[in-house]
């Protein structure tokens, strides 16, 4: 299965957009002819962010909803963790954390990043799509087992390198037995 590559640049334009909108206006308040009432509904944002915990992040526009770091587990002693009614909510699919279009992890630290956790929450929420750099996805794959392949087809790698313009990961071909593969560190993962 060939999966169209997401351009970071393009992906990352589109939340800097979306953020943007969330802090607009969706029409001109100085009309002459809007009313009181029409000028303070067009200061109404086109999109709205939530905090979750930490660096977790839940942005909706309209019907659109993507959560940023959505997952951890180490706190550091310092940082937030998501709410245990939160989290329940979230892996259950309930509001306000229901119909959640898309994952994004901006990297794999303890304080943002769980492969147990988004690997259960895209086995819960099959509509979910995962946008993360190389080394969560090999941290996921790592752990995964062969009943866990099927989210493979919903998980993008993003490649960041060093001094390098964003660009999507080009998937090189693994060695594979069945459904393990090899990752970088020599260890048995999941799904190919």
């Amino acid at each position: 299965m060939t999966r169209k590559p997401v351009h970071v640049g393009a992906l990352l334009a589109a939340v800097t957009l979306l953020w943007v909108t969330a802090c607009g206006v969706q029409s001109d308040p100085e009309t002459p002819d809007s009313s009181e009432a029409e000028r303070s509904a067009s200061l109404e944002p086109a999109a709205k962010a939530h905090y979750l915990a930490n660096a977790g992040v839940l942005i909706v526009s309209g019907e659109t909803k993507v959560v940023f770091d959505p997952l951890f587990r180490n706190d550091y002693g310092t940082y937030r963790l998501l709410p245990e009614d939160m989290e329940q909510a979230l892996f259950a699919g309930e509001p306000p954390l229901d119909g959640i279009d898309a994952v994004l992890i901006s990297h794999y630290h303890e304080d943002h990043f769980s492969p147990a956790d988004i690997i259960r929450l895209l086995e819960e929420q099959p509509a979910i799509q995962l946008y993360a750099p190389v080394q969560a996805v090999w941290g996921m794959r790592s752990i995964a087992d062969a009943s866990q392949q099927e989210i493979d087809a919903r998980v993008t790698e993003i490649a960041l390198e060093y001094k390098d313009a964003p660009l999507p990961s080009k998937r090189a071909p693994l060695p594979s037995k069945r459904y393990a593969s090899l990752t970088p560190g020599g260890q048995k993962g999941g799904w190919t």
